[in-house]
């Protein structure tokens, strides 16, 4: 993905960069990837790459939580979010959802505060994968990154999906 993304750059002459941090063992990783634009704004993007079977993206199952001294176990969200806020990024998921051999996989970008609103919803286990199939389409804060023969495409409308 980071490569679509630096290539769209790269052939649209946009002064921006786009990086993965790599998570080493004992390492503490803030989040998966950087994308800096004095353009077009600052992001961190949480990237997910998980097979699907219950319809359903679990936050007890998908996100980690890690010990943090004097607060004990603290969810990914939480993390994330104290992240980015702190730095000034907004914040995306990006889901790569592999539905199985031979079926397509899709790639979703959510905006980081409907997934925080998700998971403080007190009756809400995840985000449902149906719910987001219908919010692609409107003004909801969901969008894909689509794929042509396994390889992701930006485009124009990405960008400007992404910086909206």
């Amino acid at each position: 993905m980071v490569r679509a993304f630096e290539d769209y750059f790269s052939e649209n002459d946009v002064d921006a960069v786009m990086f993965r941090d790599l998570q080493h063992m004992g390492s503490d990783q803030k989040i998966d990837i950087f994308l800096d634009s004095a353009e077009h704004g600052f992001y961190g993007i949480e990237h997910k790459a998980k097979k699907i079977k219950s319809g359903k993206l679990y936050f007890s199952s998908h996100f980690s939580e890690k010990e943090i001294d004097g607060e004990g176990k603290v969810h990914q969200i939480e993390t994330i979010s104290r992240f980015l806020e702190k730095s000034g990024r907004e914040g995306y998921l990006a889901l790569q959802v592999r539905r199985g051999r031979g079926k397509s996989t899709d790639t979703y970008f959510i905006d980081w505060s409907f997934v925080v609103e998700k998971y403080n919803d007190s009756e809400c286990s995840g985000i449902d994968m149906t719910l987001l199939d219908d919010m692609v389409d409107g003004s909801e804060p969901v969008f894909k990154v689509p794929r042509v023969k396994g390889e992701w495409v930006v485009s124009e409308e990405v960008i400007e999906k992404l910086v909206s």
